[in-house]
C-alpha cells in the first residue's frame, strides 16, 4: 500500500480504503493531500463495486493532525481565502452517496 503517495487507495472486496499517508508531519492536510483525497473520493464514489469507504491515517501517532499551517507563510489574505472556498474533504464525505467511516487511530 505505501507506494509514497500522499493517500492511498485499495479497494478490499467491497470496500474502499482510503488511507491519508503522512505520517512523518501526522497526516495533516496540506494542498496536495487534499487534491489527492478529494480525487480518491472520486474514485470510491464512481466505482460501482465499492459499497462502502474506510478513512484512515498511516503511522500510530495521529489519524489527521489537522491543516498544515506551514503552508500558510507567505500568503496572502486573498490567497488564503481562496483556498478556504475551494472543494473540501468535508464536502467529498458529504457529497458521498456511500457510507463513509472513520477508522481511527493515534
Amino acid at each position: 500500500m505505501t507506494d509514497g503517495s500522499v493517500v492511498t487507495q485499495e479497494v478490499r472486496g467491497r470496500t474502499a480504503l482510503i488511507t491519508i499517508n503522512r505520517p512523518e508531519k501526522r497526516n495533516a492536510l496540506d494542498r496536495q493531500v487534499r487534491s489527492a483525497f478529494l480525487d480518491a473520493m472520486a474514485a470510491a464514489r464512481e466505482n460501482d463495486a465499492v459499497r462502502a469507504v474506510v478513512v484512515t491515517g498511516a503511522g500510530d501517532k495521529a489519524f489527521v493532525a489537522g491543516a498544515d499551517i506551514g503552508e500558510f507563510e507567505g500568503r496572502s489574505t486573498v490567497e488564503q481565502w481562496r483556498v478556504m472556498k475551494a472543494a473540501t474533504i468535508f464536502d467529498a464525505v458529504e457529497r458521498c452517496p456511500k457510507p463513509v467511516i472513520a477508522a481511527v487511530n493515534g
